[in-house]
């Protein structure tokens, strides 16, 4: 991993702001985002650290969280059912500091298409 030094590091943090900045235009006109927690089913136990294409690929499987966590945005994840016999999730993102209806999106997403938690996957 490069180094990177202060002015490195100062011009990362504008970069994330002016993104912080996109993104609430973005939600000006938009309440809230569903996306998949993950965006491929789940998979075998040990896969992500099998391998080093295996570790970047689970990177790319979980970028619709990356991104939330990147900026600020309040996200809830919430179980939405089985594929497969595989539990599977959505997340509801919000704008910043738009909590409130971002829990209260997931309680409503939770309560139509929840399952029992918790659940041993292994047993389907």
């Amino acid at each position: 991993m490069p180094v990177v030094d202060l002015t490195g590091y100062m011009g990362l943090l504008m970069t994330r702001q002016s993104l912080i900045r996109d993104w609430q235009q973005w939600f000006a006109g938009v309440d809230l985002v569903l996306t998949p927690t993950w965006t491929q089913l789940p998979f075998a136990h040990g896969w992500d650290a099998a391998s080093r294409e295996n570790t970047h690929a689970t990177v790319e499987l979980m970028r619709c969280v990356t991104i939330a966590n990147l900026l600020g945005l309040p996200s809830a994840c919430v179980p939405a059912g089985l594929v497969d016999g595989l539990p599977v999730g959505v997340m509801i993102t919000g704008d910043r500091f738009a909590d409130d209806k971002t829990i209260d999106a997931a309680e409503v997403v939770e309560a139509a298409l929840g399952l029992a938690t918790p659940i041993d996957p292994a047993r389907g």
